[in-house]
């Protein structure tokens, strides 16, 4: 962790890791890869079993709603259940955004 070279490459794993969680987790229909991105985002800052717990919270939503509504990170990060949770990790992801000049 100490050597730039190799933080990128446990970030890198890291990652790797935090994508394979999420894309496991999520319902159909399954988002664009710019979403998957904020997705993974966030869940590297609150880590990949609290995206799961807000993917679950979302999948829930569409079963009460008789709904297939593709997720999104906006449609996640606004949960009732899940606010508190996403919260941090919304602003990290906005300010990602912000930094890449994406809109959010």
């Amino acid at each position: 962790r100490k050597t730039p070279s190799k933080a990128i490459l446990l970030t890198t794993a890291y990652l790797g890791q935090v994508l394979d969680s999420i894309w496991s987790s999520l319902p159909s229909p399954r988002p664009d890869e710019v979403e998957i991105k904020k997705m993974a985002w966030a869940a590297y800052n609150i880590g990949p079993g609290a995206m799961k717990g807000v993917l679950s919270a979302f999948e829930k939503q569409n079963k009460k709603n008789k709904t297939k509504t593709k997720a999104t990170y906006s449609l996640l990060a606004d949960l009732p259940e899940t606010t508190s949770a996403t919260g941090q990790a919304n602003e990290y992801v906005i300010g990602i955004m912000r930094r890449l000049s994406w809109k959010d």
